[in-house]
């Protein structure tokens, strides 16, 4: 395959890696502190509690009893005033901490996502930037010197030697060259792995 880059931006792609799920979960984590922490802010107000009772009497047995078959309904009001709390107070500091943590270390893992992707990117170029060297210079020129050395022995002006190193010489070339190409289409999939989608591509010039 042709060594490829990324089309797209580097910003783009830390973007994308930033809104994969192992970022979006200590989003939602600080969510669910911050109604922690709203629940215990609230328990330092009034709270005022209404009520109401309705019971069902009936008719009495004897029905010369005034009232009879009425029903009862009885009616509530509670009002709790807290005062000083230190059980209040110490769980809102520790709500504040666990908040803060979790924004550093939301914080960490897009500071470790975003470095992941810039580091693959420079590798997928410099290894696309090597299969071209390899293809284009190195490969090619090897190939030329085994057909000078080929011509050379065939008129007998070379020894087998000579051809034989020739020969050793572009195998390597080709064999450093595929295993190259190998680790550039590992470090697409990370990348793309990284990014948590496909990566547009380009031909490397």
């Amino acid at each position: 395959p042709l060594p490829r880059i990324p089309s797209e931006s580097d910003e783009i792609l830390v973007a994308a890696a930033e809104a994969q799920p192992d970022v979006r979960i200590w989003q939602a984590r600080q969510r669910a502190k911050e109604a922690e922490q709203a629940e215990i802010a609230s328990r330092r107000y009034p709270d005022l509690g209404l009520a109401a009772e309705w019971v069902e009497t009936g008719p009495a047995l004897d029905p010369t009893i005034i009232g009879s078959g009425k029903d009862a309904v009885v009616g509530s009001v509670g009002l709790r005033l807290p005062l000083w709390d230190r059980e209040t107070h110490a769980a809102e500091r520790a709500a504040e901490a666990d908040h803060s943590r979790l924004q550093a270390e939301e914080e960490v893992a897009r500071q470790r996502l975003g470095s992941s992707v810039r580091i693959v990117v420079n590798e997928v170029h410099d290894s696309a930037r090597r299969i071209k060297l390899y293809r284009d210079t190195l490969v090619p020129l090897a190939e030329a010197v085994l057909g000078s050395v080929r011509g050379a022995y065939e008129v007998g002006r070379g020894g087998v030697a000579s051809l034989l190193l020739a020969e050793r010489e572009l195998l390597e070339l080709r064999l450093v060259m595929s295993a190259l190409q190998a680790t550039h289409e590992r470090q697409w999939v990370a990348l793309e792995r990284l990014v948590v989608r496909p990566v547009a591509a380009q031909e490397a010039k």
